[in-house]
């Protein structure tokens, strides 16, 4: 074939094709510039591939193409629109070569769709250059930079800039820049004129004249910029403004600030003289079609025309009246005819009610071209298209659609042309008696999938997405994918509710129907086509078309980071500058304006600004944020320095606002018919003014309502104040669009009015999708009862309305006009039911989900659950969108109903039902690393917590049940990074420590914020800031003070920022040792007044506020007063320690410090500022207190027995309590019955009283309901079972798994790590001789921990012990840890294994406050001896640890890691020393008060007082708080020296030491009235006895020593309270055997604890219950009265607080031939038989004696002791005869005192239990005791002389023991010489022996000390003089002052007793005897030898 065949083929497949592809065939362009053209196509062209090619279009000549995303080829880019129907062609850096035809090009299946387009690139001239501001036009008025721009807009490219100045000698270049920089430091001359050039290679023009004008030459200048008219600081706006025929067009003017309260106006002309056509009156304007509303807050007015007219084109000005010049700003209008836009489409209606058979609406519009505008809709058909309908709205239903598929296109036009929308497919389903269809447009499928169709983002920042979906797809998995097609590639699914993939990640949301995707950190390749799909049959997909650009930086925005106010004392104030829109990154500079020019000071966007860093009295600053699209500069920040001194004070002013003043949120929006709340927050002094809210921007503006006092309101606004916050708010209820407008937040100061504007923005809103919810407990459906559900939308204006559809056989009819819907058996008629709500307002209505109803037949009963989101009534539910913060631990509350108490419950993270578990309960109690769940059955709530959240933890879970169904509820976590709070100063030691010189310590606490925290201290000096502290906690002492002043501030730190603190002012009173250094924060000084800041009260109940102040101010007066100010009202204060008003009373309580203020029955009116206040002399210290009492909720109310709880085994009454504990007052409580036919009520009151009668033998269900003003609960079900038998009634209550008559126990015990706990399980009488036992878990099949043997056990740390005699047995769990956390059971092995569910919560606690107690006698300091201390902080986690430390001028040195202190003369260098004691443990570390030693005397001994909190060693101590109760008596010891024996004693009433004395001693004893009085010398004590106790008696006492010369006393306070009665004890008054004679027997009933009077009562029951027989304590029983019957007795006590009964007595009679016996017995106890001390307690070591007394029928049998609780217990010992011993224990019986003795000697540990006291005769009678044996400590050890004590005068040895009377055995004992050098030991024996030989020097010192294994004590001084050192010599020994007051010189027979004289004669009598005899015997010798000398001598024979 000829090739030239093929051109004309050729020629006819490039021409192009009507109606696929069209533009605009000629285009111009300019060399270096850009040009844009758009090429329209067909709808069905949308997914094709587009291109842009040169000529002749073959693929080598293609220039850039697109298939879905967007294309580009060096300068030329491509990019599709296909919802627009446009591809868009730009072609950059135009070259003259480019010149040329071009084509717009689409590749078809049915060949190439093309349109040519001609291009022409031409060279052309610049175009006289526009001058414009680049920076606030207003900154030159305070000496800012002020940047213009000089740009040619048209022009071929590159164009060159330069810049002139004009002066005279000529035009001068100063820039080749197209930007000018106008400065103070720039301007030599008062006015200026520069210009500008513009030139390219066609040639060069100029611009107009800047003109300069300096207005003040000061530092900072101001200067004033004009260009064309158009002034700097005056007005300006964008010059060329277009528009469209028909459509609206809005023009901003922004204007300076000093023009926010002028006149705004828009006029027509291009001269001064123009023609006004509106202007504003206030801030608002219209006339006709023109509208203008000024925005001073942004400095902007906009101008409005509606319905735009060609004839509008023309030239404008926006102008502002003023008294001078009128600024104004030329602006010039275009309006152009233009054709229509492709119509889109959209739903009207909620997009999944065509699933539902419902109406659905689309709309039809062109959002672009000339208006009018006309819409035609077209229905496809075999023939072509027919029109339907005139109109932008078509409405499809079933009834039109006709159970036909359809097709359907609209059609827009105006004058410039036509253009058609997408096809609308609708697929019909249809069923039996129902329909559903399915609408398609734009690849929407309507009840499937859409969102916005175009995003736009910002290269850098965040964009979310949020895809809509129908209910039916919520369980799908959803997902995020990129290209056009539908097999797109996922970027991110759901795995769950949440995915996450690198920048992109996903969250579900299915009780919104929503899921949003989030693409962080844009880039300008994410720019293109995504898809929101759903993994379904069918895969529904939504295209979204992402834009993200590269955008300018906003002008940066100033604000205050840390409390405005700090700047007015020396403080840091920090300032943020942020750009709030442009591409990231940004960069931040700091700049300072000083005289030579803009100096660079920080490359950041924090500027902190602070007393060291200011050189000058003014400062300026200025941020500027940049890009790559440019820069901006913020506003200019003006520094005063008002005040130099230290610390500096200086207010910072940004854009009008001073630091120091009055700031908040500028900018406020709020909703027609809502109500919003504006803060505005203050500086303190500012705390006591008067606030104000008024309308207007001017400061002349009209106040509409201001506070009275704290409060006020006028019509729809009201105002509180909160000084403590430091902000008042202001309320505007029930909006209107007219609210719309400027206002202003002021204070009323007598001299400046600080304001601060705001605007306020109301607008109309459409309605948000309504929310359903129950209002009644969730499971009453389940047995048939009301259910209720709420219909609100949350959002949206009001009014709103609210209607009810129901679906039935014919689609959904209206059922009810209301937003609550009550649903109940007869309602639902036994069928199941489908419901859903619709809320509707002006702009718009909204559907509900759907609330599915199941209805349960059975016989006569009715049952149903309802559902809806998920969520099955009755089942389980909690709230479904939970935040927690990084670090911190969060907690969800998951409820449930009662039919699952006893099933496992978890949690587990994911959407889908089959989900890993994470925890589950094993019992009531799990954890899994960070998790744990615990289980609470009696609330019908398990609550989960997660502790140290992570950002990862985000996502979806499940609480859910193991149970048939398995119920489960979808929870949200959102767990975000936070800023930290700014951080709360708070004095961790007691405040008035400063004032003796001891240390405080201050706390740093940010409450708020992401963990973890850091925190730092500062010290405010004249160089700088000195960082101090890495640590929460400063302590401020003497050594660390170099200067009179201090100031230090704290900082706390995380990932998301950092805040300061408010100062810590310290200022050193006094430089003396110990120093005075008062501390103050935030008002608060040290030492005063302090309490909490902030209380918080409801309506109707009581509030107790306590006041802490120092020890100065115990005697003065206190009180509770109304205001802010010094000057408020005194509402009630002391009269002594008491003092009441009205509802307010105060009690002082000297001994802690404290003040406590309750007011009772709190009204909503006494919401305000109070004042804790103390009268003294000079100021009137006084603490701020907030009082803020708000209505609340009722709690659920909670079922208490009244009455025994097993008086309902015995027939007997049973009454329950209803209460809710918590909600305002008052509260009404009702009682229901259920019945046959539901529940109905049967009692308005909070008591139910349940009897035999009442029943009529029925089991029933009873519940109770409290209801207050703000709502109603319901308790949990009552359930009574009853058992009948002949004439006996019997029954079991059961509520909260406690069944009556059984088992129960406090269900919540708390204990503290380290630590013991006690629990007390009560139980009913018949259980006595029951096993009972402990066991960990939930389930009654749990594992005993231990068990009663007999009536003891003990396994490791865990002990029981029975106590039958009060029904209780006791657990004792010792040495806690944190995992003993969990549920427990007290348990009895019998018959239905009664057992009662406990929850132990272990947790770590903080040390309290250690307390300071003299652990020796007092007084020993006096005579040198050593005095020890103790240190023990009684509260807080084990093990803590204590550390001592002595005060000295160089800091504070540690001297001994102990908790004891001791004090003795060889310790003391200096006058006066000063001690602290410290106590930590884990949670933390306190500090104990002050010791405070003065040596009075060096003598040797020394002498030393010490000081303790105003106890004086050496004086009077005692007990300082001592309770009594109301009729009862009480003592008090009051301890005192040795040298006080002989002086009178006295008790006063009364704080101060003139108090009114009310006995004294007259001897050893003194009485008046109630009061005596009896003095011990020999112990040191004496005794006060206050009888028949008033509550009139509380109140503060002294104990008192009259001296010569001071009176030493000590304080008491004694607290005498009313209280509730014990249960009566009942015991024999008559010999237990008389009984058995037929004698009479008298029983006392009496209660040993609760206030008196109390009345006793005795009942006997009888066939029809239990009648009174006697009001008395005394039953007297005899034969005559018992009349042959077997008796059953109790007694009950009562008093003014309640009623409580004794346990049974029975009587059994035996009756023989005119005789009659009986037996009683009580408590086990059988009268007649045998008895004694059922409880007796010994110690380790020492011996024990036990008095066992019995009837005289058994004086002659054998009497034994055994061990155990059962009668077979194996014999210890015996009698044989009257006397037994086995080993330690032996018994000895006494027939005349019908008593036998057992007696057990060094008593162990191991001997604690149970034992028996038993006699061998029938009926073996015998008698339970339980021994308790423990370690003690010792007590002080006691000296006493062992030889007459007077011998040492001669010189012989005297002996003194020492020995400790109490405290476990062995006992060590050790005596000490006190020397100057240290404490020597001299033996390890009791006995010290005395003589001259061990004497060295003239005075001597020695002590004793006892320990044993619980401690150790000293005992007082034994104390040496040597009054002679011959041979012997002489030395008198004194101990404790006792010892004969001899000298051992002239007088010693005056001193010494008759005894003693004989025996010192007598042995001198002896001894001169002794040398008598000696001396006869020496001379009787030498007599002797004499004569054998004289005699003649024989021979031995002779002898021999």
């Amino acid at each position: 074939m000829d090739e030239t065949m093929w051109i004309p083929i050729l020629l006819i497949s490039s021409l192009p094709v009507s109606g696929a592809v069209w533009g605009e065939e000629y285009v111009r362009g300019v060399v270096g510039r850009a040009i844009t053209t758009d090429c329209h196509y067909a709808p069905e062209y949308r997914s094709h591939t587009k291109y842009w090619c040169r000529e002749s279009c073959r693929l080598s000549t293609i220039v850039a193409e697109t298939n879905g995303q967007p294309g580009r080829s060096g300068r030329v880019s491509i990019t599709d629109h296909p919802a627009r129907g446009i591809f868009t062609v730009a072609v950059e850096d135009l070259h003259s070569g480019d010149t040329g035809w071009y084509s717009c090009g689409m590749t078809t299946s049915a060949g190439r769709r093309m349109f040519s387009v001609h291009l022409e690139v031409s060279d052309e001239p610049v175009s006289v250059p526009v001058l414009g501001f680049l920076s606030p036009a207003n900154v030159s008025c305070l000496g800012g930079s002020v940047s213009v721009s000089c740009d040619s807009v048209q022009g071929s490219l590159p164009i060159s800039y330069s810049w002139y100045e004009k002066t005279p000698s000529g035009d001068s270049k100063i820039s080749d820049n197209n930007t000018l920089d106008l400065h103070c430091q720039s301007f030599k001359h008062q006015h200026h004129q520069y210009y500008c050039t513009a030139s390219n290679r066609r040639g060069s023009n100029s611009s107009e004249m800047v003109n300069v004008s300096i207005s003040s030459s000061d530092v900072p200048c101001s200067f004033v910029v004009k260009i064309n008219g158009t002034v700097s600081d005056a007005v300006w706006g964008e010059g060329d403004i277009r528009g469209v025929v028909g459509r609206a067009i809005t023009i901003d003017c922004h204007y300076a600030a000093e023009y926010r309260s002028q006149t705004k106006y828009w006029c027509r002309g291009r001269s001064l003289q123009c023609t006004v056509l509106v202007e504003t009156n206030g801030q608002h304007g219209r006339s006709g079609r023109v509208s203008i509303t000024d925005n001073p807050a942004r400095g902007t007015f906009t101008v409005t025309v509606e319905d735009l007219h060609t004839g509008d084109t023309g030239w404008y000005r926006c102008g502002i009246t003023t008294s001078a010049a009128h600024p104004m700003f030329i602006v010039h209008l275009r309006v152009s005819d233009e054709p229509v836009s492709a119509p889109a489409l959209r739903y009207l209606s909620p997009a999944n009610a065509s699933r539902l058979g419902g109406s659905v609406s689309v709309s039809c519009e062109s959002v672009r071209g000339s208006l009018p505008i006309h819409y035609t809709w077209c229905e496809k058909k075999e023939h072509g298209c027919s029109t339907i309908l005139s109109g932008n709205q078509l409405d499809l239903s079933c009834e039109i659609l006709g159970g036909q598929h359809r097709q359907y296109y609209c059609t827009a036009s105006n004058n410039r042309g036509t253009k058609s929308s997408e096809i609308l497919n609708v697929k019909v389903f249809k069923g039996a008696g129902t329909c559903s269809y399915v609408t398609e447009m734009n690849n929407t499928v309507s009840g499937a999938l859409w969102a916005e169709s175009e995003v736009r983002g910002v290269v850098g920042r965040a964009i979310t997405i949020d895809c809509h979906y129908a209910a039916v797809y919520r369980s799908q998995t959803k997902y995020w994918c990129r290209e056009i097609s539908r097999q797109c590639t996922h970027v991110v699914e759901t795995n769950g509710k949440h995915g996450q993939n690198g920048r992109v990640s996903f969250t579900d949301n299915p009780a919104r129907g929503i899921f949003t995707v989030t693409v962080e950190d844009l880039q300008s390749g994410d720019t293109g086509w995504y898809r929101c799909g759903i993994t379904t049959p069918g895969e529904p997909t939504f295209k979204v078309h992402l834009q993200v650009s590269e955008e300018p930086v906003s002008v940066p925005v100033l604000v205050f980071l840390s409390p405005a106010n700090v700047s007015c004392f020396g403080g840091s104030v920090s300032v943020s500058c942020e750009s709030v829109r442009g591409s990231l990154p940004i960069t931040y500079t700091w700049y300072e304006k000083t005289p030579t020019g803009n100096s660079k000071i920080l490359d950041n966007n924090d500027l902190d600004l602070h007393c060291q860093s200011f050189k000058h009295q003014h400062h300026q600053y200025s941020c500027t944020a940049s890009n790559k699209r440019g820069s901006k500069s913020s506003e200019i920040v003006n520094v005063t320095i008002s005040s130099s001194d230290v610390p500096c004070s200086f207010p910072v002013k940004i854009n009008g606002t001073v630091s120091g003043e009055l700031w908040g949120q500028g900018d406020i929006r709020g909703v027609v018919g809502r109500a919003i709340t504006i803060d505005c927050h203050y500086a303190a002094e500012n705390l006591t003014h008067t606030k104000y809210w008024c309308r207007g921007r001017s400061r002349q503006c009209t106040v509409l309502v201001k506070t009275n006092g704290l409060h006020g309101r006028s019509g729809r606004v009201s105002i509180t104040d909160n000084p403590a916050r430091g902000t008042f708010t202001v309320t505007v209820e029930d909006l209107h669009s007219g609210d719309t407008g400027w206002y202003r937040c002021g204070i009323t100061t007598s001299a400046a009015h600080p304001t601060f504007i705001v605007q306020l923005q109301v607008s109309d809103e459409p309605v948000s999708a309504p929310v359903l919810r129950y209002l009644s407990p969730a499971n009453a459906s389940r047995p048939g009862g009301s259910v209720s559900v709420s219909c609100e939308s949350v959002r949206g204006s009001l009014p709103i309305h609210y209607t009810w559809f129901e679906k039935n056989e014919h689609g959904w009819s209206t059922i009810l006009y209301d937003n609550q819907l009550d649903l109940s058996c007869e309602i639902l008629g036994g069928q199941h039911r489908q419901y859903y709500c619709t809320a509707a307002n002006t702009r718009g209505t909204n559907p509900s989900e759907i609330l599915n109803v199941k209805v349960f037949k059975g016989a006569a009963t009715c049952s149903y659950v309802t559902e809806m989101n998920n969520a099955v009534s009755g089942a389980l539910w909690a709230e479904s969108e939970v935040r927690g913060v990084v670090g911190r631990a969060i907690t969800i509350d998951c409820h449930y109903a009662a039919m699952y108490r006893s099933h496992t419950k978890y949690w587990c993270p994911g959407i889908r039902r089959q989900c890993t578990h994470v925890v589950e309960t094993n019992e009531k109690y799990g954890q899994n690393g960070r998790v744990s769940i615990t289980d609470n059955p009696a609330r019908g709530i398990f609550t989960v917590t997660v502790e140290d959240l992570h950002s990862g933890d985000t996502g979806w879970y499940r609480c859910g049940i193991t149970a048939p169904g398995e119920p489960t509820f979808q929870v949200h976590l959102q767990v975000s990074e936070e800023p930290v709070s700014v951080p709360v100063l708070v004095f961790l030691s007691p405040a008035n420590v400063s004032c003796f010189g001891g240390s405080v310590s201050v706390s740093c606490e940010s409450v708020r914020g992401s963990l973890p925290i850091t925190y730092t201290w500062y010290e405010k000096t004249p160089s700088g800031n000195s960082k101090i502290s890495d640590n929460n906690a400063l302590d401020l002492h003497c050594q660390s003070f170099k200067h009179q002043h201090h100031q230090y501030s704290c900082t706390a730190s995380n990932k998301r920022g950092s805040k300061s603190s408010e100062m810590v002012n310290v200022s050193i009173s006094s430089i003396d040792v110990p120093c005075s250094f008062p501390v103050k924060i935030n008002g608060t000084v040290s030492g005063e007044v302090w309490g909490q800041g902030d209380i918080r009260g409801v309506v109707g109940r009581a509030i107790t506020i306590d006041c802490h102040y120092a020890a100065e101010n115990r005697s003065h007066a206190k009180y509770w007063c109304r205001g802010r100010s010094r000057q408020c009202t005194v509402l009630v204060k002391t009269n002594g320690l008491h003092g009441r008003s009205g509802r307010v009373s105060i009690t002082d309580n000297p001994a802690r410090g404290t003040f406590t203020v309750t007011v009772e029955d709190l009204h909503s009116g006494d919401t305000g500022w109070y004042r804790c206040g103390i009268t003294t002399s000079a100021t009137h210290p006084t603490f701020i207190v907030q009082l803020q009492v708000s209505d609340e909720h009722v709690s659920a109310p909670a079922l208490r027995y009244l009455s025994p709880a097993n008086a309902s085994r015995l027939g007997g009454s049973v009454s329950v309590s209803c209460e809710s504990v918590r909600g305002s007052l008052p509260i009404h409580y009702t009682w229901f019955e259920k019945n046959e036919h539901g529940w109905s009520t049967i009692l308005y009151e909070n008591q139910l009283d349940l009897s035999c009668e009442i029943l009529g033998g029925q089991h029933r269900q009873y519940y109770c309901t409290a209801a207050n003003t703000r709502g109603t609960k319901p308790s949990e079900i009552l359930n009574v079972k009853v058992f009948k038998g002949a004439a006996t009634c019997s029954y079991v209550t059961e509520m909260n798994n406690t069944v009556s008559g059984a088992l129960w126990a406090e269900s919540e015990v708390r204990g503290v790590v380290g630590r013991a706990i006690t629990i007390d399980c009560h139980y009913a009488a018949v259980y006595r001789s029951h096993t009972k036992y402990w066991c960990p878990g939930i389930s009654r099949q749990c594992t005993h921990v231990v068990e009663t043997n007999e009536k003891y056990g003990q396994n490791g740390r865990v002990s029981i012990t029975d106590n039958p005699a009060r029904g209780i047995f006791t657990v004792t769990v010792e040495d806690l840890h944190s995992g003993d956390t969990g549920w427990y059971r007290c348990g009895i092995t019998a018959t239905g294994e009664p057992t009662f569910q406990v929850h132990l919560q272990v947790s770590e606690e903080p040390v309290s406050v250690p307390v300071l107690v003299f652990l020796s006698p007092a007084n020993v300091s006096c005579f040198g001896g050593s005095v020890s201390v103790s240190c023990e902080s009684v509260r807080g986690s084990l093990p803590i640890t204590y550390t001592w430390y002595e005060k000295t001028p160089s800091g504070n040195s540690k001297i001994s890691d102990n908790n004891a202190l001791d004090l003795h003369c060889q310790s003391f260098k200096h006058q006066h020393h000063q001690y602290s004691c410290t106590a930590s443990n884990k949670r933390g570390s306190k500090s104990s008060e002050m010791v405070n030693v003065s040596i009075s005397s060096i003598d040797v001994p020394c002498s030393f007082p010490v000081k303790i909190n105003g106890t004086v060693s050496g004086e009077v101590w005692g007990q300082g708080d001592i309770r009594g109760v109301v009729g009862r008596a009480i003592t008090i010891d009051c301890h005192y020296a040795a040298e006080n024996r002989s002086h009178t004693k006295y008790w006063c009433r009364g704080r101060s030491r003139q108090c009114t004395v009310l006995v004294k001693t007259n001897g050893l004893h003194g009485r008046s009235g109630r009061v005596s009085i009896t003095d011990n010398p020999a112990r040191g004590t004496f005794t006060v006895t206050v009888e028949d106790l008033h509550s009139g008696d509380t109140g503060w006492y002294r104990c008192g020593i009259t001296t010569s010369a001071a009176l030493p006393t000590f304080i008491v306070q004694l607290q005498v309270s009313d209280e509730h009665v014990s249960a009566p004890v009942l015991r024999y008054l008559s010999p237990a055997n008389a009984s058995r004679l037929g004698g009479s027997v008298s029983v006392s009933c009496e209660s040993v604890r609760g206030s008196l009077p109390i009345h006793y009562t005795w009942f006997e029951k009888n066939e029809h219950g239990w009648s009174t027989i006697l009001y008395d304590n005394q039953l007297d029983l005899s034969c005559e009265i018992l009349g042959g019957q077997h008796r059953q007795y109790y007694c009950t006590a009562a008093n003014t607080h309640g009623t409580n009964p004794s346990e049974i007595l029975n009587v059994k009679v035996f009756k023989g031939a005119a005789t009659c016996s009986y037996v009683t017995e009580m408590n086990y106890t059988v009268s007649g038989a045998l008895w004694a001390e059922s409880e007796v307690r010994g110690v380790v070591g020492r011996a024990i004696t036990i008095d066992c007394h019995y009837a005289a029928v058994y004086r002659s049998h054998t009497k034994y002791w055994c061990p155990g609780t059962s009668r077979q217990c194996t014999h210890v010992v015996e009698t044989n005869g009257k006397y037994g011993q086995n080993g330690s224990v032996s018994i000895t019986d006494n027939p005349a005192r019908g008593i036998f003795t057992v007696t057990v000697e060094d008593l162990h540990s191991g001997d604690t239990g149970w034992y028996r006291f038993g006699i061998t005769a029938p009926g073996e009678p015998t008698f339970q005791v339980h021994l308790q044996v423990s370690e003690e400590p010792v007590s002080v050890p006691v000296l006493v002389f062992l030889s007459p004590a007077n011998v040492s005068c001669f010189g012989d040895s005297v002996s003194v023991s020492c020995e400790s009377v109490r405290g476990s055995l062995p006992i060590n004992y050790i005596w000490y010489e006190k020397t100057p050098s240290a404490n020597s030991k001299i033996s390890d024996n009791n006995a010290l022996d005395l003589h001259c030989q061990s004497f060295k020097h003239q005075h001597r010192q020695y002590y004793c000390t006892a320990s044993n294994k619980r401690g150790a004590k000293s005992s007082e001084m034994v104390n040496v003089s040597i009054s002679s050192s011959d041979v012997p010599c002489s030395f008198p020994v004194k101990i404790n002052g006792t010892g004969h007051e001899y000298s051992c010189g002239k007088s010693i027979t005056s001193n010494y007793s008759a005894s003693y004289i004989s025996w010192k004669v007598g042995r001198w009598m002896f001894f001169l005897l002794l040398v008598i005899w000696s001396i006869s015997t020496a001379v009787f010798t030498r007599g002797s030898k004499r004569r054998d000398d004289t005699e003649p001598r024989h021979s031995t024979n002779e002898l021999q």
